[in-house]
């Protein structure tokens, strides 16, 4: 918000958790769309990297982690059956970072993909089927866990068993699953899949 109010764009609960897990650059053209402010693609970039400055220099340390989710991961990890990856539109280094902050050692995933891995954004499939080939698994022999719209349709349209963690007994985030939009939960539980 704070970013985005030098430009004239106004983000609040309504505009953001529907857009959720979208890339920034991605998020703020739609949020110029929705707005009807006609910004060049290198304001909206500008903006991205204003976002990230200030992410670093703010919201860094302060990440909470999701209880149902580490649950499973330790599940998974202790199982010894389980191949794990992680896959992300943030940098090497902000996963670094946040997973040091949770206490989470990023040897636990034999897989990590970074934004530097992947062009085409969410709900594009590219960031999980290279999660898949790097891991050696089917993608239909995977299931994915996310906590957005563009999560759950990336992971559907990369053919895969897709799981919307708001959905999981103590996911923390109330406010977030009260914004998730209703035709993300109908399209995550029904197969369809959009492009």
């Amino acid at each position: 918000r704070v970013v985005c109010s030098d430009y004239d764009l106004e983000i609040d609960r309504s505009t953001f958790y529907p857009l959720f897990g979208m890339d920034s650059t991605g998020f703020i053209s739609k949020v110029c769309e929705l707005q009807n402010k006609k910004l060049s693609q290198n304001e909206i970039e500008n903006i991205s990297n204003k976002r990230l400055a200030w992410y670093k220099m703010h919201c860094l340390g302060r990440q909470r982690s999701v209880p149902c989710v580490l649950r499973i991961l330790q599940g998974a990890k202790e199982s010894g059956k389980l191949k794990l990856g992680l896959v992300s539109s943030e940098s090497k280094e902000v996963i670094d970072h946040v997973l040091k902050q949770i206490n989470v050692n990023p040897a636990v995933f034999d897989v990590i993909v970074n934004n530097h891995d992947f062009t085409l954004q969410k709900p594009n499939p590219d960031s999980f089927l290279i999660a898949a080939k790097k891991l050696r698994v089917k993608p239909s022999r995977v299931r994915a866990y996310g906590d957005s719209y563009y999560d759950i349709m990336a992971m559907k349209n990369a053919g895969m068993d897709a799981v919307d963690v708001k959905y999981l007994k103590d996911y923390p985030n109330a406010i977030a699953k009260k914004w998730t939009r209703l035709d993300s939960l109908f399209l995550a539980y029904s197969g369809v899949v959009t492009a």
